[in-house]
């Protein structure tokens, strides 16, 4: 393992989860790189303006992407409070969020093959679709360590 700071760019693409979400891997990259380095975060965001229909009852895991997905706004504002200057944002498009929910979908089948009796098994199916599609997107977050900003978080 590299001394922290010897990096001049660090990233996760789609698994801040694993280091607490988005504010904590912002932190912890920014740990990895030296004044002026850079930190590229990948993570989904909630579209503005929507929210999951409460007469719905969508599958668990469902419910927990979109409630644990925020604006994307609120990334970047959690950019700041890690220490970090926003350089850049470079969101999915349409085609390119489909292509990659395409490919969710076709584990979602995948694992409805193999798990048939599940009861969750016919809502899979009715609301990923919809959700994915329409209510979260995916970008690309970049930002810079700057001498001037420490994490506040």
């Amino acid at each position: 393992m590299r001394d922290a700071g010897v990096f001049s760019v660090a990233m996760c693409l789609g698994g801040a989860g694993v280091l607490g979400g988005f504010e904590p891997a912002a932190v912890a990259l920014r740990a990895a790189v030296p004044q002026g380095g850079h930190v590229v975060i990948g993570d989904p965001y909630r579209r503005d303006g929507v929210s999951l229909d409460a007469g719905d009852d969508p599958p668990g895991w469902l419910t927990h992407a979109f409630e644990s997905a925020t604006p994307l706004v609120d990334h970047l504002n959690g950019l700041v409070r890690s220490g970090l200057a926003p350089v850049a944002v470079i969101p999915s498009s349409e085609e390119d969020w489909m292509t990659y929910s395409s490919l969710m979908w076709l584990s979602i089948e995948d694992w409805l093959e193999e798990n048939s009796e599940d009861p969750d098994a016919v809502p899979e199916r009715t609301y990923a679709s919809d959700l994915l599609q329409h209510q979260l997107g995916w970008a690309l977050i970049a930002g810079r360590r700057t001498r001037d900003m420490e994490p506040s978080v």
